[in-house]
């Protein structure tokens, strides 16, 4: 099997035990047939980036031992459009947030149905059940396991976070103020700036993942 390893530890020993643990398996860089990750959720968010919709097998990096686990589990994406242009699809979040120093006024629309207007805050958080025990649930207290989430990131208006069915179509406005768009743990982030729309949906891509913690 074609085989592509994604790790940014320096622990020598691990990787070269990492590497027999392979040994009857071809190492390449280019066009995997399953992708190894080793080391932390950043570790398999960039994997995902370079190898999208390869079979992942993900060892967290306090694993003691390198094993073969077949209980992979299937994961849908969210596309990320800005003003009709594609920008992301993302596993675990997306997340629009203020510049500093002034915070940021934005709308929300879910299925074109308003589900904040004039909103002043941080930004706001749209989820995969994938991403729900990561910024989402730092800002909610929870997780979810269906659907796509919404968190409101410090807003000054009271506003619900809420779960919305996968299928949904989200829409952020910003009204005033500038801000930034970022996806999982991309390095690219996109400015935002009064009337612009960023679109959020589910995506056709999927990613199966195989975890050992």
């Amino acid at each position: 099997m074609r085989v592509a390893i994604v790790s940014f530890l320096n622990d020598k020993q691990k990787l070269l035990e990492l590497k027999e643990f392979l040994k009857d398996h071809k190492i390449v860089r280019r066009n995997p047939q399953l992708v190894v990750c080793y080391g932390g959720d950043g570790t398999l968010l960039s994997a995902e980036e370079k190898f999208p919709g390869v079979k992942k097998l993900f060892f967290y990096k306090t694993c003691r031992k390198f094993k073969f686990y077949e209980n992979y589990k299937d994961y849908f994406k969210l596309d990320v459009f800005l003003n009709g242009k594609k920008m992301f699809c993302c596993l675990n979040d997306v997340n629009v947030h203020y510049n500093l120093p002034r915070a940021l006024r934005f709308s929300v629309e879910v299925n074109h149905f308003d589900w904040g207007k004039g909103l002043i805050g941080d930004g706001v958080i749209v989820s995969t059940p994938f991403g729900a025990n990561g910024y989402y649930r730092t800002i909610v207290n929870s997780g979810f396991t269906k659907g796509i989430g919404i968190a409101f990131n410090n807003v000054i208006r009271k506003k619900f976070h809420k779960v919305v069915d996968e299928n949904s179509k989200i829409l952020i406005t910003i009204d005033r103020e500038t801000g930034i768009l970022g996806c999982d743990s991309c390095d690219r982030v996109y400015k935002l700036k009064k009337g612009d729309r960023v679109l959020i949906r589910k995506s056709k891509e999927r990613t199966s993942i195989a975890r050992r913690e």
